[in-house]
């Protein structure tokens, strides 16, 4: 090996280990930053109007079960993927999509144990509304 080639090496192992530094920096320093699974606790457990914490999760449970619900999922999702962590999901395009199908399957069966009515739920889409004390009655 020449050592042109080796100093050719050299600077593109430089670039790459200074790229790696520069994002942990930022890491550190919080730019840029999305937890795992921030997008779809956005999409199903809040509001996408106000960024309220009412979303369509929370239309098909109750308050006390709602937290519980994401603690579940959450926590599936981590032993599909393999992990102990949620933080150890980072970078995991797949963890999206599983906790998204999760999320679905567990609002598909809850809508079919209770009625529209119940979980608040118009024809064009959900609505921010509680479960119909009745529902409370039977637990």
């Amino acid at each position: 090996m020449t050592e042109q080639e080796m100093n050719k090496i050299i600077a593109e192992v430089a670039k790459v280990v200074k790229t790696e530094m520069k994002n942990e920096i930022e890491v550190k320093n919080g730019r840029n930053v999305t937890k795992p699974l921030e997008q779809t606790k956005a999409k199903w457990f809040r509001s996408r109007k106000h960024n309220s914490k009412k979303g369509a999760m929370s239309n098909a449970f109750d308050i006390y079960n709602v937290s519980k619900v994401w603690d579940h999922v959450r926590r599936l999702t981590c032993y599909i993927c393999g992990v102990k962590y949620v933080q150890e999901l980072e970078g995991r395009m797949e963890a999206e999509e599983i906790c998204d199908e999760l999320c679905q399957k567990i609002y598909e069966l809850r809508k079919k144990v209770v009625t529209k009515e119940q979980l608040g739920i118009e024809a064009e889409g959900y609505k921010s509304g509680e479960i119909v004390e009745a529902e409370r009655e039977e637990r």
